[in-house]
């Protein structure tokens, strides 16, 4: 069965790394809904890069140890340590007090941002058609995020905060892959969230038991193998195909709510969830009409 992956079309090979990713992580959300009933969500972001850069330490020494850290653009990573530091913080601020399904649609929100910022940031020309389809997209988060005196919390606030900081991410990594290895990215960002997260951990600090300590560990095995299929399934199959795989976060994490937390989706949730999806899923095909030129593929990587 194996081999036959192996075997499968680029296209194929890129969708089970990236179904695989959306797995991963939402494992690790649910975790940091599980934890974050006795720790805070600050403290569970330090323990998640700590544990995060124990994984990553093997992969960076096989590839030359400090060798993958030489940049020409430290400054740069330094704003990407930033935008993703604040994303973690607060999207781990957000999971422990949301249902896992309703967090999860509101985070889908970042591809919407990406679009809106695109051509301030970027320079990129952004057309009438993405441009319903992200306002559309908009008004499915307010959908999910029920806005008004009873539904609309700091914690909804706070995750689409997240959002709109991991979309500033997102043009960071945008500008570094033109220079930069992945590995280098992800290296320099994992090993800045360790210093980014620390004063806010020491600020609410709790010190786990043995039991919360090994879920932390298992968080931060699985946060680096997530991200490890994440950048595998770009590697080996195109964006738009494999990008839209990343939406099975939602069935995954509405599924853990339930079987773990009892939860079960709202309307509100369902609906928006639904109009986010489709109006992400217009614009990557929208993307893939216009850019019809492919760019050659990466060679096999397996």
């Amino acid at each position: 069965m194996w081999r036959s992956v192996l075997g499968a079309p680029g296209n194929v090979r890129g969708a089970l790394w990236m179904a695989l990713a959306a797995l991963v992580f939402a494992m690790m959300n649910a975790l940091i809904r599980r934890v974050g009933a006795d720790i805070h969500g600050f403290e569970i972001a330090f323990f998640r890069s700590v544990f995060g850069v124990m994984f990553l330490a093997p992969i960076i020494a096989s590839a030359g140890g400090l060798k993958v850290l030489k940049t020409a653009k430290p400054k740069l990573h330094a704003w990407r340590a930033v935008f993703g530091g604040s994303t973690m913080l607060l999207s781990f601020y957000a999971f422990p007090r949301l249902p896992l399904a309703n967090a999860t649609t509101l985070s889908f929100s970042q591809p919407l941002f990406l679009l809106a910022l695109a051509p301030f940031l970027l320079g990129e020309t952004v057309g009438w058609h993405r441009r319903i389809a992200a306002a559309v997209g908009f008004c499915g988060v307010l959908i999910a995020a029920q806005p008004g005196a009873a539904g609309f919390s700091v914690a909804s606030v706070a995750m689409l905060a997240a959002a709109l900081a991991m979309a500033f991410g997102m043009v960071c990594v945008k500008f570094l892959s033109r220079t930069d290895s992945s590995l280098s990215i992800m290296s320099w960002f994992s090993i800045a969230a360790v210093v980014f997260a620390f004063v806010p951990a020491l600020l609410v600090w709790r010190t786990p038991t043995l039991a919360e300590l090994a879920l932390l560990v298992v968080m931060g095995a699985l946060g680096t193998c997530g991200q490890y299929f994440y950048v595998r399934s770009y590697r080996v199959g195109e964006a738009s195909v494999v990008a839209p795989f990343n939406f099975l976060q939602l069935p995954f994490a509405a599924g853990f709510g339930f079987l773990l937390f009892g939860e079960t989706p709202g309307w509100s949730t369902l609906v928006g969830g639904v109009v986010i999806v489709a109006s992400v899923l217009y614009i990557m095909r929208r993307e893939a009409i216009v850019h019809r030129k492919v760019e050659p593929p990466l060679p096999p990587a397996e």
